[in-house]
């Protein structure tokens, strides 16, 4: 039970070596598989933790704030010690990146190419599912069935499809946009640029196009 219920646990975040050391050591034992779920991060984050707003103020000229000041202190890490090590230990850098609000937590946490090496060391290729999370929540019972399948599971009771059914469909992308409203153009741009390298490294790591299309790309 151990193991299915952490295999259908959901990852929002990437995993720092450590964690994924521990992950192995945890499901090490056949038939060991991890399913990992990445997502559009920032505009939701902004609005779904208290403390951004708390700093900068709610509403786009808070979210331009706070990701005008995170990006320019990632990149001034990134182009001192390099977009992995930064990644990996941004704050541990100096007392620059230690002072930044939060060591660009939230955009870092986005950065899915940066950690999937440590995925990999630890899971075979096909041992190892990465889906977009938005793709899990469009379609809930699609996804499990993908899932279940990919395991090698029998196929699920009657009572498990009738409880996997009552998950209500969604999108969180289009659930913030209706409580906070649409980022504005020039935001939505200056993200999508800035994730756009990530996304493509993870989309040819993984050899899935999925992570550089639509909101994944960069923007035209």
């Amino acid at each position: 039970m151990r193991l299915h219920s952490a295999v259908f646990s959901c990852l929002h975040t990437p995993v720092y070596p450590r964690d994924a050391l521990n992950t192995a050591r945890d499901f090490a034992f056949p038939p060991s598989r991890r399913r990992v779920c990445s997502r559009r991060r920032l505009w939701i984050a902004f609005h779904s933790y208290g403390q951004y707003p708390a700093k900068y103020g709610q509403g786009a000229a808070g979210f331009g704030g706070y990701f005008g000041n995170q990006s320019a202190a990632w990149h001034s890490c990134a182009s001192r010690h390099g977009v992995r090590p930064c990644a990996l230990r941004f704050e541990g850098h100096g007392p620059e990146q230690a002072d930044v609000y939060y060591h660009c937590d939230q955009l870092i946490k986005g950065m899915y190419s940066a950690f999937l090496p440590e995925w990999q060391a630890y899971f075979a290729p096909e041992r190892l599912l990465v889906l977009p999370s938005s793709e899990h929540f469009a379609r809930p019972m699609r996804s499990t069935r993908l899932v279940w399948r990919w395991l090698g599971l029998r196929e699920a009771s009657q009572q498990e499809e009738a409880d996997a059914r009552r998950v209500k469909e969604g999108d969180e992308l289009e659930q913030t946009v209706r409580r906070h409203g649409e980022a504005p153009a020039h935001h939505s741009r200056a993200v999508r640029a800035f994730y756009a390298p990530f996304n493509r490294d993870l989309a040819e790591a993984l050899d899935d196009r999925r992570f550089y299309r639509g909101n994944w790309g960069a923007p035209s």
